[in-house]
């Protein structure tokens, strides 16, 4: 951001004629692109802008990005005393460990990646795990290939769910 305000400053100070120029900064930009969405694109002149906010060498040139899905899992099995009547409980972590030992993810194709990254369940070694989380998230630049990866992940983390009579909510 500093760079590209002291670039406006010394083109404003240099009294040179150039271009219009329309500089948009957004935040919350690693949790679901939120300011890029929140953002009226409607009060912008411009049509066609530059991203500068990428890895790579100096000069590199972006020209797309992929869309992206984020997934929130959440397990529902039913607690029971681990030492006293583990048959009356269903293991939410185990029915959301099987799936993600079978989930496809990392690179999918050239053009798609899916990660699950955050696990949160449990409470206590005595208790069968009643809830259990999972965030993750799906990139593709082609959007018929994310809703295909969508439909495939719902289907195998309900399939996975049903084998030890868990349930599923959104």
């Amino acid at each position: 951001m500093c760079a590209i305000l002291a670039g406006v400053r010394r083109v404003k100070e240099s009294g040179k004629p150039h271009r219009a120029a329309e500089i948009l900064f957004t935040v919350s930009e690693e949790k679901e692109l939120r300011g890029a969405k929140g953002f009226d694109y409607g009060k912008l002149r411009s049509r066609r802008g530059y991203c500068m906010d990428s890895s790579g060498r100096v000069g590199r040139v972006i020209i797309g990005a992929p869309a992206i899905d984020h997934i929130e899992i959440r397990v529902h099995g039913r607690s029971a005393h681990a030492g006293a009547s583990p048959e009356q409980g269903i293991d939410a972590i185990k029915a959301l460990s099987r799936f993600l030992a079978e989930v496809r993810e990392g690179r999918l194709d050239a053009e798609s990646t899916s990660n699950f990254g955050i696990v949160r369940a449990g409470s206590a070694t005595n208790v069968i795990c009643a809830l259990a989380e999972c965030t993750g998230e799906a990139r593709s630049y082609d959007t018929e290939k994310l809703t295909a990866y969508e439909t495939y992940a719902e289907k195998l983390l309900h399939e996975k769910a049903a084998e030890l009579g868990a349930a599923l909510a959104k």
